[in-house]
């Protein structure tokens, strides 16, 4: 099991002992490289995004 979140990016250890891993921050940069790591049997415990993560150039949500 994979947790994240705000509550996982706040008190990431609290989440530690209830997850294969747990993703801190952002997954933007980090979800890609954890699907990487899962599919090749090598799941880090913890993927943390790092500081420079600029969401500015991302795409947009969808207009409903």
């Amino acid at each position: 099991m994979v947790l994240g979140g705000p509550h996982v990016t706040l008190i990431p250890e609290d989440a530690e002992p209830h997850a294969d891993s747990i993703v801190v921050g952002y997954a933007e940069d980090t979800w890609p490289q954890l699907l990487r790591d899962f599919a090749a049997g090598q799941l880090a415990p913890r993927y943390t995004q790092a500081p420079q993560l600029d969401l500015a150039h991302g795409p947009s949500p969808a207009a409903t």
